[in-house]
């Protein structure tokens, strides 16, 4: 008989955190905050795995890992707060909103550099326009989520420059 299957929260983590956010506006008890320190380092190292993860694993073990599906709720669940009443009762929801468009913001603007590497590279006129109109509006999205314009650039979000060189 194998082991079971690792888990980062185990059925009692989940209880735990549920009665802890239900007194989150009580002092924590030292158990308390070194058990939520220890729950965040946990997150970053598993994290980090997706990450190595997603920069060596091969194509179709890839697609098996990050599909569509998990993909979608992974991202959904740090932009849309799913619980109204949870997000009433957070002390900090100023700062809460303030991440989710910030990483909002991020996402559009990876994306959209991968995106655009679909455009036609030898039509130079079609590609500038499309660029130009990209960053026109990831910078008035970008301000309008976080105060701050795009930069001037979609090479400044991990866009392919060698790809689209003038021939």
């Amino acid at each position: 008989m194998g082991r079971p299957p690792y888990r980062l929260l185990r059925e009692s983590d989940r209880t735990r955190i549920k009665d802890i956010q239900q007194r989150y506006k009580k002092p924590l008890t030292g158990s308390e905050r070194e058990y939520l320190i220890n729950k965040r380092r946990e997150i970053a190292r598993v994290i980090a795995d997706l990450i190595w993860f997603a920069q060596e694993l091969p194509e179709d073990q890839l697609r098996q890992v990050f599909t569509d599906e998990t993909v979608d709720m992974l991202i959904s669940s740090l932009l849309i707060q799913s619980d109204n009443q949870s997000r009433s009762k957070d002390p900090n929801l100023s700062e809460t909103i303030e991440r989710e468009f910030r990483i909002a913001a991020m996402l559009m603007q990876k994306g959209a550099a991968k995106c655009f590497e679909r455009v036609d590279r030898k039509n130079h006129a079609f590609t500038e326009v499309v660029q130009m109109d990209a960053l026109r509006t990831m910078s008035l999205l970008t301000y309008a989520a976080i105060g701050k314009g795009a930069s001037t650039s979609l090479w400044n979000y991990g866009f392919n420059s060698k790809k689209y060189e003038k021939d």
